[in-house]
C-alpha cells in the first residue's frame, strides 16, 4: 500500500491551488494555545476561585456538583460573558503570548503553520478554512512575505474577490478572537449566515479538502455544510491522530475520504511539505509550458527587433532554473543511488531550457550570443563562491550548465555556426577553488575535477564504456535534439563531432606547452571512425582553404592555419596513444 501522505503529496503537487485546508484547534495545540475544553477547565478553576472554592483535583466534577450538569464550553462562555465584546476580552489571554511565553516560543507559529505557509508560498495551497480564533497562520504567512486575504465575518464576504482570483484566502468561519462577532455558543455554532453558507457550499463543491486538527464534534453548521455538498470532484484527506470521533467518522464515510494516520499536526504538515517538494524536484516542467517557451523563442529568433523579448525570455527561464537548483547541499557521499537521483533532478529541472537551446544554437546569429553567455555565467557553479563543493558535488551541481552548453553547441553544429561555437567556448565564467579566477566556460566544464570522479562506479549503464559522464549526457539530450536530428546515427555523428571540436578547442585554450597537450576525450572513443574521420576532414579542409577556412577565421582551436594543423596533429597522436583493446572485443577504450 502507498503511504497516504505520498498519495496526498502527489495530488497537491499535480493540482496546485485545488486543495483547501480545513484546520481545527489541534493544529495550534503544540504552540501552547489551549483547546476549547482546556479553556473550559481553566475557566471552571477561575469560577471556583471567585466563590472562594477550589475546583481541583477534578474541575469537571466540581462543576457538576455545583450546577447539576456537565460543563459545556459554549454554555460556560455564555454565562461568564454575556456580550460578545466581553467574551473577546475573556479569551484574549488564551491567544496572546506574555513576554515569558514569547521567550519560550509559546503561542507562536508551529512547524505545522510554517509548513503550511511554505505550501502557500509555492502556490500549492491558496485557500485555508479554519475554526480557530488565533492568528498563528497569519503570522506564519507574513514571515514568508505573504499577505493573506482574511475573511472572518459575513460582511467581509460581500466585498471579497472571487475565489478564482484569490492568491491566498484565510476563511475564519467562527471569526477572530479580536472580532466582536466570534461564534462559540451552541446557538451560534448551530447555524451560519446565508453568506457564509453560500461561500462554504462553493468551496466544498470546487475544492478538494485536507482536514487536520478538527474533531467535528462541536460545529453543527459546518458538519451540515459538508453533508449537503453534492459533489466530490477531488478526494478528501482526513488527517487523524488516533481513531476519528463518531461525528468525524460519519463525515469521512459521506465524503469517501482517505484517512491519513498522523502523530501530530507538526509531523503531518512537515512530512507533506517535504514530500511535495521532493515530487516537485523530480517532476519535469509541464509539456505545455515547455512548448510555449520553445514557440516563443522561435518567434523571437528571426528578427533583431525582438532581441529584447528574446533576452527576457532566456533570462526568465534561467532565473526559474537557477531558483529551482539553488542552495543545494553539494558535499554528498559517493553513493550511486544518490548521484543518480541528483542527476535526474537536475536533468528534469533543465527540461524547458534544453528544449529551447538546441533551437537557439541552430538558428543563432551574432546578436543572440550575449543572453546565452549570461545564462552560462549564471548556471556555472563556481567553487570559489562556496567552500562546500567537492569534485563530485561540483560536477553534479554543474549538470544544468553542462547540458545547456552541450545542447546549445549541438544545435549550432547542425547548422555549421562555427563563429557562434567559438564565442560559446570562450564565454568568460568564474571557476576554480584555488583563487578567484575567470576563464572560458569550456575549461570550467571540462576541467580535471571530472577525471577525479569515478563516474563508471556511480552511473547506471555506463560501466566499461570509457567515457561514462559523456555517455550520460549523450543519452540525456537525445529527446531534446530530435526536432533537429531525427536519425539516431546522425545524432551520434553530430555529438561526436561536437566533442571532437570541443577537445581541440580545450587544448588550444588551455595552452600549457610545458606539460604537453591534453585533450578531453568523449564518446567518439567508442566510435573511433567518427573521431578519426572528423580530424582528417578538418585537416583536409584547412589544407585546401588555408586562412580562409571558417575554422581558422573563428580562432576556435588555433589562430592560424598552421596552428590549427598542429593542434589536429597533436590530437591524432594523443587519440591513438589513449586507445587500448577492450577485453570484450567491442572496440577501443581509453585509460
Amino acid at each position: 500500500m502507498i503511504d497516504p501522505v505520498h498519495l496526498l503529496a502527489f495530488a497537491v503537487q499535480t493540482h496546485p491551488g485545488i486543495y483547501a485546508l480545513l484546520l481545527g484547534s489541534g493544529v495550534s495545540r503544540a504552540s501552547g494555545i489551549p483547546t476549547g475544553w482546556e479553556i473550559v477547565i481553566d475557566l471552571i478553576r477561575k469560577l471556583a476561585a471567585a466563590t472562594n472554592d477550589n475546583a481541583d483535583p477534578n474541575p469537571e466534577q466540581w462543576y457538576v456538583n455545583k450546577f447539576g450538569e456537565s460543563p459545556d464550553y459554549s454554555k460556560l462562555m455564555n454565562q461568564l460573558a454575556k456580550k460578545s465584546t466581553e467574551r473577546q476580552q475573556l479569551l484574549r489571554p488564551y491567544f496572546e503570548p506574555t513576554e515569558e511565553e514569547r521567550d519560550n516560543g509559546l503561542k507562536q507559529p508551529t512547524n505545522a503553520h510554517k509548513a503550511i505557509a511554505y505550501l502557500v508560498k509555492q502556490g500549492f495551497i491558496k485557500l485555508i478554512v479554519t475554526t480557530n480564533f488565533d492568528k498563528l497562520i497569519e503570522k506564519a504567512l507574513e514571515e514568508e512575505g505573504i499577505a493573506p486575504e482574511v475573511i472572518s465575518s459575513k460582511d467581509q464576504l460581500v466585498g471579497s474577490v472571487p475565489l478564482t482570483h484569490a492568491k491566498c484566502r484565510l476563511f475564519k468561519i467562527h471569526g477572530d478572537y479580536l472580532d466582536p462577532g466570534i461564534l462559540n455558543t451552541p446557538e451560534e455554532l448551530a447555524n451560519y449566515s446565508r453568506e457564509v453558507n453560500d461561500h462554504l457550499d462553493r468551496i466544498l463543491d470546487e475544492f478538494g479538502f485536507i482536514v487536520c486538527g478538527w474533531s467535528a464534534d462541536w460545529d453543527t453548521a459546518l458538519r451540515n455544510a459538508i453533508e449537503r455538498a453534492p459533489n466530490r470532484r477531488f478526494t478528501t484527506y482526513w488527517a487523524s491522530r488516533g481513531q476519528p470521533t463518531e461525528a468525524a467518522e460519519r463525515l469521512i464515510k459521506h465524503r469517501r475520504a482517505e484517512v491519513v494516520p498522523i502523530a501530530d499536526a507538526d509531523d503531518f504538515f512537515d512530512s507533506l511539505s517535504q514530500t511535495v517538494q521532493s515530487v516537485q524536484e523530480f517532476s519535469r516542467p509541464h509539456p505545455l509550458s515547455t512548448a510555449a517557451a520553445v514557440e516563443s523563442l522561435k518567434r523571437y529568433i528571426p528578427s533583431p527587433e525582438h532581441r529584447i523579448r528574446y533576452n527576457d525570455l532566456i533570462d526568465e527561464v534561467v532565473e526559474q532554473l537557477d531558483r529551482t537548483t539553488l542552495n543545494q547541499e553539494l558535499d554528498m557521499p559517493v553513493d550511486k543511488e544518490q548521484v543518480s537521483d541528483e542527476l535526474t533532478r537536475y536533468e528534469n529541472a533543465s527540461s524547458t531550457i534544453l528544449s529551447m537551446v538546441a533551437q537557439a544554437g541552430h538558428w543563432a546569429e551574432e546578436y543572440h550570443y550575449q543572453p546565452w553567455e549570461r545564462a552560462l555565467q549564471r548556471l556555472i557553479k563556481a567553487p570559489i563562491l562556496s567552500q562546500r563543493y567537492t569534485d563530485l558535488g561540483l560536477a553534479v551541481a554543474n549538470t544544468p550548465a553542462r547540458l545547456t552548453f552541450y545542447a546549445l553547441g549541438l544545435g549550432a553544429m547542425t547548422s555549421n555556426r562555427i563563429q557562434f561555437l567559438s564565442r560559446l567556448f570562450k564565454a568568460e565564467v568564474r571557476y576554480r577553488i584555488e583563487r578567484p579566477y575567470s576563464g572560458p566556460v569550456l575549461l570550467a566544464l571540462f576541467n580535471d575535477t571530472l577525471t577525479r570522479v569515478p563516474w563508471d562506479q556511480l552511473l547506471e549503464g555506463v560501466r566499461n564504456n570509457g567515457t561514462p559522464l559523456h555517455h550520460w549526457v549523450h543519452r540525456a539530450l537525445r529527446e531534446h535534439l530530435k526536432p533537429l536530428i531525427l536519425d539516431d546515427e546522425r545524432y551520434d555523428l553530430v555529438f561526436d563531432q561536437f566533442e571532437t571540436i570541443s577537445s581541440l578547442a580545450f587544448a588550444h585554450l588551455e595552452n600549457q606547452p610545458t606539460l604537453g597537450p591534453w585533450f578531453p576525450l568523449g564518446t567518439f572513443m567508442l566510435r573511433t571512425q567518427h573521431g578519426q574521420r572528423m580530424l582528417d576532414q578538418l585537416a583536409s579542409s584547412i589544407s585546401d582553404t588555408g586562412a580562409q577556412s571558417p575554422w581558422v577565421q573563428s580562432g576556435i582551436f588555433g589562430e592560424s592555419a598552421q596552428q590549427c594543423q598542429e593542434n589536429i596533429s597533436s590530437f591524432k597522436t594523443f587519440f591513438n596513444e589513449m586507445r587500448i583493446p577492450n577485453q570484450f572485443g567491442r572496440g577501443p577504450l581509453f585509460t
